[in-house]
């Protein structure tokens, strides 16, 4: 329902629900996120920060979270935790390595012409 009143333009409505879903579930960690980021909208950083930190120790590898906390982090003037959280995402978008990765990466080469 947070994501639908979002949709229309009803912010409040949109946190009641959010809100709603973190007080019955507090580790719903998209609901962390999707109320952080109408925290931020409001300019509540702070708020929006201590929701998305929440968020990130839940779902270590969710890049959504880390990027709305890179954000929180910026527009709150905390430029070395922003640039922490954007060191993060990289790491996150970073494809694997290893041998598995290797013969993967063989399979989609083409074959040389003969």
């Amino acid at each position: 329902m947070g994501q639908i009143l979002l949709a229309e333009q009803d912010r409040t409505g949109a946190a009641a629900r959010f809100e709603k879903a973190v007080s019955l579930n507090p580790i719903f960690a998209e609901a962390l996120v999707a109320l952080a980021r109408v925290k931020s909208d409001e300019k509540k950083y702070s708020e929006a920060i201590t929701l998305l930190e929440r968020a990130v120790k839940l779902q270590p590898a969710s890049e959504s979270a880390h990027y709305s906390l890179m954000l929180a982090y910026r527009n709150a003037g905390r430029t070395e935790d922003a640039q922490r959280e954007k060191a993060v995402i990289d790491k996150l978008k970073r494809p694997p390595e290893g041998e598995f990765t290797d013969f993967l990466k063989k399979l989609g080469e083409k074959a040389p012409k003969q």
